[in-house]
Protein backbone atom coordinates (compact mmCIF):
# COMPACT_ATOMS: atom_id res chain seq x y z
CA UNK A 1 0.00 0.00 0.00
CA UNK A 2 1.25 3.41 -0.83
CA UNK A 3 1.42 5.83 2.29
CA UNK A 4 2.99 8.14 0.79
CA UNK A 5 1.23 11.59 1.23
CA UNK A 6 -0.63 12.61 -2.25
CA UNK A 7 -0.34 16.02 -3.21
CA UNK A 8 -3.15 18.26 -4.40
CA UNK A 9 -4.36 18.07 -7.72
CA UNK A 10 -5.91 21.50 -8.20
CA UNK A 11 -4.03 24.75 -8.19
CA UNK A 12 -4.92 27.07 -5.34
CA UNK A 13 -6.80 29.65 -7.03
CA UNK A 14 -7.68 33.30 -6.07
CA UNK A 15 -11.63 32.31 -5.73
CA UNK A 16 -10.24 29.58 -2.89
CA UNK A 17 -9.09 32.36 -1.31
CA UNK A 18 -11.97 34.92 -1.38
CA UNK A 19 -14.07 31.72 -0.13
CA UNK A 20 -11.86 30.84 3.00
CA UNK A 21 -11.24 34.19 4.25
CA UNK A 22 -14.91 35.41 3.36
CA UNK A 23 -13.64 38.28 1.15
CA UNK A 24 -14.28 39.30 -2.41
CA UNK A 25 -12.03 38.09 -5.50
CA UNK A 26 -11.29 42.19 -5.62
CA UNK A 27 -10.39 42.20 -2.20
CA UNK A 28 -8.27 39.38 -2.37
CA UNK A 29 -6.58 40.43 -6.10
CA UNK A 30 -6.04 44.07 -5.01
CA UNK A 31 -4.24 42.52 -1.60
CA UNK A 32 -1.89 40.78 -3.09
CA UNK A 33 -0.92 43.66 -5.27
CA UNK A 34 -0.19 45.85 -2.20
CA UNK A 35 -3.15 48.04 -3.18
CA UNK A 36 -3.43 51.30 -1.25
CA UNK A 37 -7.56 50.89 -0.79
CA UNK A 38 -6.63 47.36 1.21
CA UNK A 39 -6.24 47.38 5.01
CA UNK A 40 -2.80 46.02 6.17
CA UNK A 41 -4.90 43.56 8.37
CA UNK A 42 -6.48 42.54 5.41
CA UNK A 43 -3.35 42.13 3.27
CA UNK A 44 -1.75 40.57 6.09
CA UNK A 45 -4.43 37.67 6.32
CA UNK A 46 -4.45 37.52 2.56
CA UNK A 47 -0.92 37.04 2.19
CA UNK A 48 -0.62 34.29 4.92
CA UNK A 49 -3.10 32.24 3.67
CA UNK A 50 -1.69 32.64 0.42
CA UNK A 51 1.91 31.81 1.82
CA UNK A 52 0.40 28.63 3.79
CA UNK A 53 -1.88 27.21 0.87
CA UNK A 54 0.75 27.96 -1.75
CA UNK A 55 -1.19 30.35 -3.84
CA UNK A 56 0.73 30.70 -7.10
CA UNK A 57 -0.57 33.72 -9.62
CA UNK A 58 -1.83 32.57 -12.91
CA UNK A 59 0.00 35.68 -14.94
CA UNK A 60 -1.86 34.26 -17.90
CA UNK A 61 -4.90 34.85 -16.79
CA UNK A 62 -4.26 38.47 -15.24
CA UNK A 63 -2.58 39.48 -18.65
CA UNK A 64 -5.66 38.10 -20.62
CA UNK A 65 -8.07 40.05 -18.22
CA UNK A 66 -6.06 43.52 -18.60
CA UNK A 67 -5.27 43.05 -22.23
CA UNK A 68 -1.75 43.18 -21.56
CA UNK A 69 1.44 41.73 -19.46
CA UNK A 70 5.15 41.54 -18.80
CA UNK A 71 6.21 39.65 -20.99
CA UNK A 72 7.89 40.24 -24.12
CA UNK A 73 8.53 37.82 -26.81
CA UNK A 74 11.28 37.12 -29.00
CA UNK A 75 11.64 34.73 -32.16
CA UNK A 76 14.78 33.35 -34.05
CA UNK A 77 15.83 30.95 -36.35
CA UNK A 78 17.87 29.05 -33.90
CA UNK A 79 19.59 28.93 -30.51
CA UNK A 80 23.14 28.05 -31.18
CA UNK A 81 26.27 29.24 -32.42
CA UNK A 82 27.87 32.72 -30.41
CA UNK A 83 25.47 35.39 -32.33
CA UNK A 84 22.02 34.99 -31.09
CA UNK A 85 22.40 33.47 -27.38
CA UNK A 86 24.49 36.86 -26.71
CA UNK A 87 21.79 38.61 -28.26
CA UNK A 88 18.78 37.01 -26.56
CA UNK A 89 21.28 37.06 -22.98
CA UNK A 90 21.17 41.55 -24.04
CA UNK A 91 17.58 40.98 -24.30
CA UNK A 92 16.93 39.47 -20.97
CA UNK A 93 19.23 41.35 -19.04
CA UNK A 94 17.77 44.48 -20.58
CA UNK A 95 13.87 43.20 -19.78
CA UNK A 96 14.77 42.26 -16.43
CA UNK A 97 15.92 45.67 -15.43
CA UNK A 98 12.83 46.86 -16.86
CA UNK A 99 10.69 44.42 -14.91
CA UNK A 100 9.63 41.98 -17.79
CA UNK A 101 10.78 38.66 -18.36
CA UNK A 102 11.19 37.08 -21.79
CA UNK A 103 9.24 34.01 -24.04
CA UNK A 104 11.92 32.46 -26.59
CA UNK A 105 10.83 31.03 -29.54
CA UNK A 106 12.37 29.07 -32.41
CA UNK A 107 11.53 28.87 -36.04
CA UNK A 108 14.16 26.70 -37.43
CA UNK A 109 14.41 28.59 -40.46
CA UNK A 110 10.73 27.47 -40.95
CA UNK A 111 8.17 30.58 -42.13
CA UNK A 112 5.63 28.09 -41.19
CA UNK A 113 7.07 27.59 -37.25
CA UNK A 114 7.81 31.39 -37.45
CA UNK A 115 3.69 31.99 -38.15
CA UNK A 116 2.73 29.44 -35.05
CA UNK A 117 5.33 31.52 -32.19
CA UNK A 118 3.64 34.37 -33.65
CA UNK A 119 1.00 32.99 -32.85
CA UNK A 120 1.63 31.64 -29.66
CA UNK A 121 2.86 35.24 -28.49
CA UNK A 122 -0.39 37.41 -29.31
CA UNK A 123 -2.18 34.87 -27.37
CA UNK A 124 0.51 34.92 -24.19
CA UNK A 125 -0.60 38.90 -24.80
CA UNK A 126 3.14 39.75 -24.79
CA UNK A 127 4.13 43.63 -24.71
CA UNK A 128 6.30 43.04 -27.51
CA UNK A 129 8.11 41.13 -30.18
CA UNK A 130 11.48 40.96 -31.49
CA UNK A 131 11.88 39.01 -34.44
CA UNK A 132 15.06 37.67 -37.01
CA UNK A 133 13.35 36.02 -39.62
CA UNK A 134 13.33 32.65 -41.03
CA UNK A 135 15.26 32.16 -43.73
CA UNK A 136 12.49 31.41 -45.91
CA UNK A 137 10.20 33.59 -45.00
CA UNK A 138 8.71 36.03 -48.16
CA UNK A 139 5.54 36.92 -46.80
CA UNK A 140 5.22 39.22 -43.23
CA UNK A 141 1.41 39.09 -43.13
CA UNK A 142 1.69 37.35 -40.21
CA UNK A 143 3.28 40.37 -38.70
CA UNK A 144 0.61 42.75 -39.50
CA UNK A 145 -1.16 41.07 -36.77
CA UNK A 146 1.04 42.29 -34.36
CA UNK A 147 0.72 45.67 -35.68
CA UNK A 148 -2.92 45.98 -35.60
CA UNK A 149 -3.02 45.41 -32.31
CA UNK A 150 -0.25 48.10 -31.26
CA UNK A 151 2.06 45.75 -29.94
CA UNK A 152 5.64 46.96 -30.70
CA UNK A 153 7.47 45.11 -33.32
CA UNK A 154 11.17 44.99 -33.67
CA UNK A 155 13.01 43.02 -36.09
CA UNK A 156 16.42 42.21 -35.53
CA UNK A 157 19.72 41.24 -37.18
CA UNK A 158 17.20 39.88 -40.18
CA UNK A 159 14.99 42.51 -41.07
CA UNK A 160 12.48 42.86 -43.89
CA UNK A 161 12.94 45.72 -46.36
CA UNK A 162 10.25 48.02 -45.72
CA UNK A 163 10.64 51.67 -44.68
CA UNK A 164 7.82 51.61 -41.74
CA UNK A 165 9.90 48.65 -39.97
CA UNK A 166 11.71 48.96 -36.68
CA UNK A 167 14.84 47.14 -37.19
CA UNK A 168 18.27 46.64 -35.17
CA UNK A 169 20.95 45.61 -37.77
CA UNK A 170 24.81 45.93 -38.58
CA UNK A 171 25.93 48.62 -40.57
CA UNK A 172 26.46 45.87 -43.36
CA UNK A 173 27.40 49.12 -45.73
CA UNK A 174 30.01 50.21 -44.16
CA UNK A 175 31.71 47.10 -43.16
CA UNK A 176 31.77 46.02 -46.49
CA UNK A 177 32.79 49.04 -47.96
CA UNK A 178 36.26 48.41 -45.86
CA UNK A 179 36.77 45.04 -47.00
CA UNK A 180 39.09 45.66 -50.27
CA UNK A 181 41.00 48.18 -48.05
CA UNK A 182 41.15 45.00 -45.47
CA UNK A 183 42.00 42.31 -48.86
CA UNK A 184 45.10 44.55 -49.87
CA UNK A 185 46.68 45.41 -46.45
CA UNK A 186 46.27 41.55 -45.77
CA UNK A 187 47.25 40.01 -49.09
CA UNK A 188 43.88 38.01 -50.12
CA UNK A 189 43.63 36.87 -53.21
CA UNK A 190 40.39 35.68 -53.61
CA UNK A 191 36.69 36.03 -51.97
CA UNK A 192 33.63 34.36 -52.07
CA UNK A 193 31.04 36.89 -50.31
CA UNK A 194 27.48 35.47 -49.55
CA UNK A 195 25.67 38.70 -48.46
CA UNK A 196 22.25 36.66 -47.52
CA UNK A 197 18.60 36.80 -49.52
CA UNK A 198 17.52 39.39 -51.50
CA UNK A 199 14.20 39.73 -48.89
CA UNK A 200 16.67 40.88 -46.31
CA UNK A 201 17.31 44.71 -45.54
CA UNK A 202 20.68 43.91 -44.89
CA UNK A 203 21.61 41.97 -47.93
CA UNK A 204 20.61 45.40 -50.35
CA UNK A 205 23.60 47.41 -48.04
CA UNK A 206 26.11 44.57 -47.66
CA UNK A 207 25.85 44.43 -52.01
CA UNK A 208 25.86 48.40 -52.36
CA UNK A 209 29.10 48.42 -50.19
CA UNK A 210 30.67 45.85 -52.02
CA UNK A 211 29.95 47.31 -54.99
CA UNK A 212 30.75 50.83 -54.62
CA UNK A 213 33.50 52.46 -57.06
CA UNK A 214 36.88 52.15 -55.28
CA UNK A 215 40.73 53.17 -56.01
CA UNK A 216 41.76 50.56 -58.35
CA UNK A 217 45.06 49.34 -56.20
CA UNK A 218 42.70 48.08 -53.54
CA UNK A 219 41.13 45.59 -55.95
CA UNK A 220 44.82 44.55 -57.24
CA UNK A 221 45.18 41.69 -54.38
CA UNK A 222 41.01 40.36 -54.06
CA UNK A 223 40.09 41.26 -57.61
CA UNK A 224 39.19 37.46 -58.09
CA UNK A 225 35.86 38.43 -56.04
CA UNK A 226 32.35 37.17 -56.68
CA UNK A 227 28.56 37.35 -55.09
CA UNK A 228 27.22 34.24 -54.12
CA UNK A 229 23.54 34.64 -55.65
CA UNK A 230 20.41 33.56 -52.79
Amino acid sequence: MDTRKKQPTNAVAMADLARTLGVSMTTVSRALSNHHSIGAATKQRVLQLAKKLNYQPNHLASALRKGHSRLLGVVVPYIEGQFLPSVIQGIEQAASKAGFSVIVCQSHENVDAERRNVETLLHAQVAGVLVSLARNTQDFHHFERVRKRGIPLVFFDRAPIAEAVNSVVLNDYEGLSKLPATCWSRAVTALRIWPGRSTYAFTRSAVRGISMPLPQREWLSCRNYSLIPT
